[in-house]
This record gives C-alpha cells, structure tokens and sequence, in this order.
C-alpha cells in the first residue's frame, strides 16, 4: 500500500499474502504526485490523486459477507446476464474468487472500444457497471470499487485472513462449483 511503482517492476512472491494493485494504469503524474505529497504523519501517499488513468477493464466485486454461497449464485446470475442480455461472451470474462467472501469478474475494455485515459474513468466505469446491471434488481455493483486509488486483489496469492488461495475460475468452471 501506498508504494506505487511501474507495473513492469511488481514482482510479488507468489508465497506473498495479501497482494494488490489498482485495477487502473496511470501515468507518471501519480509518482510526482506521490513524491509532492504528505499524510499527517510526513510520509509520502498517493491520498487524493485525481489524475488520468487508463482502465484494463470493467470490474465487478460481488461479496455477500455472510453468505458466501449467495456471493457464488450471484456471481453466476451476473455472468450469465452479461452473457445473455448484452452478448459479451462469458469466455472473455475474467473471474477470480477472492479466497474469501466473493469473485472478481473483469470484462476487457476492448469490448467497449476502450477506455480513454481520463480523470473521470473511476465514475464513468460506475456508470457503466451500473447499467449493465440495472435490470437485475440486485445490488451487483460494489460502487466502492470505482474510485482512483483502490486496490485490487491480485490472483494466485493467500488471503491473508482466510489462508486460502484467490484463485482465477473459467467461467464453466464458475458454472459448475457446488
């Protein structure tokens, strides 16, 4: 956290726990912001970066905390929705279970042309998510998720306070889990 870096130079120890990144890319503007400003304490942080980022991808965090089967029946009713009523192919959906209580599912921007680099990716991507899934009647959208600094559970890493693995699903695999 709070450590920001070019994405070619992250290289996590896969034994590492609780690894994360932000979903979006920005451009140098986040390293001088960074080097610029300080928190309360004197040290360096990336608190209240607004600058222009480039998103991969449209995320979707889908959590029920006390139920992690509704998380998965969720998650399935998404994946399907998106695949059914908006024609993007549930193959090109990139799925991840948090090693807790929920999936991430990622939709390559490339099936919407492309994000620009803007600094207002983080509210349009909440527009966008929020209308794919207006007609679900449920609250899929984690608007928590659509901001500039969050972070993002990486795959294929322990979650530190389940122990278990988050680890990327084919979406027939997502399907077919009990």
């Amino acid at each position: 956290r709070n450590n920001p870096m070019r994405l070619d130079d992250f290289h996590p120890r896969p034994k590492d726990p609780d690894v994360f990144t932000t979903y979006l890319r920005y451009d140098d503007g986040l390293i001088e912001h960074w080097q610029k400003t300080r928190n309360a304490n004197g040290n360096n942080t990336v608190g209240g970066y607004r600058g222009s980022c480039l998103a991969p991808f449209l995320p979707f965090d889908v959590d029920r905390a006390d139920d992690p089967t509704l998380a998965l029946s969720d998650t399935r009713r998404l994946l399907l929705h998106l695949e059914n009523y908006w024609s993007i192919p549930r193959d090109a959906v990139s799925i991840v279970f948090s090693g807790s209580k929920g999936y991430h599912l990622e939709i390559p921007a490339a099936l919407f042309g492309r994000f620009d680099p803007d600094p207002s990716t983080p509210d349009r991507l909440n527009r966008l998510a929020t209308l794919l899934v207006a007609d679900l009647g449920a609250p899929y959208v984690d608007e928590a998720v659509y901001n500039h600094l969050r972070l993002w559970r990486m795959p294929n890493h322990v979650h530190g306070k389940t122990g278990r693995f988050s680890i990327p699903l084919y979406a027939d695999e997502l399907l077919e889990l009990d």
